[in-house]
This record gives structure tokens, C-alpha cells and sequence, in this order.
């Protein structure tokens, strides 16, 4: 009796060890999904249909699942995948088993007729070029500008839609050629033709501005030559458009205040400078360079001219003669670039 009982424990300790281990929850759900898609992984029908076929893309979406969950589930536990745990009256290693034998046969016919299907994106991105082909030919029905440019967009969104149906599949397109052929002729060719319009128009007036600023340039450039040999024969080096450029850069030492007296310079609207006061033979001028920016200059009178408080700078040309040291009301010296008049 006492060992017909060591007997039935050694068994019974045999069976709890070969039992298979109980899946957690995350292995059950997965278990179950799996099953659930191995039942909707049906084996195809050949031919299929030519246009969008939503048994395939159930079919397909269903595979994929499929095939995620199981390897999901193989990285919790591989042992899982072979478990003899029935789902809808099947045993799971067998769902499993027979689902990826139909894959593999969907995957097979699927190869072998594909030559003869048309994907259904091809035809999806086709069938979009043709309804908005439609509308836009529906477009041109209004008149002007307003209506071109509706036509135009419609234009851009057809030829977008027909591009990637051809990517995929030239076959969608010459399928259809009759309806494209008519969107061909009463969309994209006037179409075409007005946006060649205005892209000529546009082409001669950047023709035209290009000739515009050539001719300014030159102009320019020839009044730069004269203003130069002017500056040579009155025995300067340079020259330079603008007084409070001038003292910016002799400020900034660009210009050193030996190398200035070889600068006949001319001054320009743009230096804003107006009599500050009259100091002996010399006008003091003043111009607000900005906010909290001012600058000061001496010019030497000029004989039988008016210097009113205020008044602008007579246009003129000026050479630079030296710096000197000048008084303002407040008594304070200030270092101030003296130039002269060239009459």
C-alpha cells in the first residue's frame, strides 16, 4: 500500500512537471488575438477583382496582425506558440499551423497573378485625377482671370493624383485612356497655353527691368568715371558720395587723416547736415546721425553766401584741410574735421 501511494506522487509530480505553464495575461491576450485573426486568414480566389477589393485588404490586414502578434507572443514565451490551449474548438499550435499554411499560399497565387492586377493605390490615385480632372474642365465654364486661376489649381492637383497612379501602375492610366484623353484636351491644354501666356508675359518685364537697372548702372557708373577724372585733374586720388560717410569712416579710422586730403567728396541729400552756428571764417554744420548719434563739421565760409541758423548745406564739392579745436556755448573744446568748398 505505501508504495502503490510513492508511486501515484512520483506521477503526479511527472504530469504538473510536463504540464505546460499557465500564459499570463499579456500571453492570453495576444493568444486570443492571434486565433481570432488565424480564422479570418482565408485563402484567395483567383482572378480577383480589378478595382479596390476589400476581401484582400481584410485578408491582408488580418496577415499582418497575424504574424505581429505571434512573434510578440514568441518573445514572451516561445513554448506558447505550440500550446495544445483550444480556441473555437481548435487547438492553437494547429490555428497557428494552418494559418501560416494559407499565407503561404495566398502569398504564392498572390505572386503569380500579380502581373495581371492593377494595385488597388494605382487605381485609387487614378480615379482622383479624372474626378478632379472634371472639375476643373467644369471650371473653365466661368470667365476671367478668377476662373483660370481655379483651373489652374485643379490642374495642379489632377497632374499630382495621375503622377503617383503612374509610379505605381502605368497600366491604371491607359486603362482609362478615353477620359484622360478628354481632360488632356479640355484642361491641361488650355491650361497649358495660359500659363505659358503669362509666364512669357512675365519673362519681358524681367527682360525689360533687367534692361532698366543695366542702363541705370551704367549711367551710374558713367557719372562715377567723370566725377573721377574730375577728382584727378584736381590733383585727388578718390572720391566719395556723401559728407557723413566721409566722417564716419575718418571717425571709424577707415580713412586715416593723412590719406583723407586725397578724397574729393561730394556731399549728398542723405548727410542732412543744417548750420549749428558761424565761428569766424568757419560754418559749423550738425546732422543727428540717429537716436543718440550726432556729428559736427567746419567748413570755411564762403564769401557773400548766407549762413542762417538751421539752413541746409549748400550741395557742393569739399576737401578735407585739418582738424581744429572749436568752443561751444558751454565753453568746452571739441575736435572738430574742417573742410573747404571746391568752386
Amino acid at each position: 500500500m505505501k508504495t502503490a501511494l510513492i508511486l501515484l506522487t512520483l506521477l503526479t509530480t511527472v504530469r504538473l512537471l510536463s504540464a505546460a505553464p499557465e500564459p499570463n495575461s499579456e500571453a492570453k491576450s495576444l493568444m486570443n488575438d492571434i486565433a481570432r485573426h488565424a480564422r479570418e486568414i482565408r485563402e484567395l480566389t483567383f482572378p480577383r477583382p480589378s478595382g479596390y477589393d476589400p476581401d484582400l485588404s481584410d485578408i491582408s490586414d488580418s496577415t499582418r496582425y497575424f504574424n505581429r502578434d505571434v512573434e510578440a507572443l514568441s518573445h514572451i514565451d516561445p513554448s506558447l506558440v505550440e500550446s495544445s490551449i483550444e480556441f473555437y474548438g481548435v487547438k492553437f499550435n494547429e490555428l497557428i499551423k494552418n494559418a501560416k499554411a494559407t499565407i503561404e499560399k495566398n502569398k504564392g497565387a498572390t505572386e503569380k497573378s500579380s502581373k495581371d492586377i492593377i494595385p488597388a493605390d494605382a487605381l485609387i490615385n487614378a480615379n482622383m485625377a479624372i474626378k478632379t480632372g472634371q472639375r476643373g474642365i467644369e471650371s473653365l465654364s466661368g470667365q476671367g482671370d478668377e476662373a483660370m486661376k481655379e483651373a489652374v489649381e485643379y490642374l495642379e492637383i489632377y497632374r499630382d493624383f495621375k503622377k503617383k497612379a503612374e509610379a505605381i501602375d502605368l497600366r491604371s492610366i491607359t486603362k482609362r485612356k478615353e477620359e484622360f484623353g478628354i481632360i488632356e484636351d479640355k484642361l491641361v491644354a488650355p491650361v497649358t497655353a495660359y500659363l505659358e501666356r503669362i509666364a512669357a508675359v512675365k519673362l519681358a518685364q524681367q527682360a525689360e527691368e533687367k534692361r532698366i537697372r543695366e542702363l541705370e548702372e551704367k549711367k551710374k557708373q558713367q557719372e562715377y568715371d567723370t566725377k573721377l577724372a574730375d577728382a584727378k585733374n584736381l590733383g585727388f586720388d578718390f572720391i566719395q558720395e556723401g559728407l557723413l560717410s566721409f566722417v564716419i569712416s575718418v571717425r571709424d579710422q577707415l580713412v586715416s587723416l593723412r590719406d583723407a586730403k586725397r578724397y574729393l567728396i561730394h556731399t549728398s541729400p542723405s548727410d542732412d547736415f543744417t548750420v549749428l552756428n558761424v565761428v569766424d571764417d568757419y560754418v559749423i554744420y550738425s546732422t543727428q546721425y540717429n537716436s543718440v548719434e550726432s556729428f559736427q563739421v567746419a567748413i570755411v565760409k564762403v564769401k557773400n553766401r548766407f549762413y542762417g541758423e538751421g539752413a541746409p548745406m549748400v550741395a557742393s564739392r569739399l576737401k578735407f584741410r585739418e582738424v581744429q579745436r572749436f568752443q561751444n556755448v558751454l565753453k568746452s573744446q571739441k575736435e572738430i574735421l574742417v573742410f573747404e568748398e571746391i568752386r
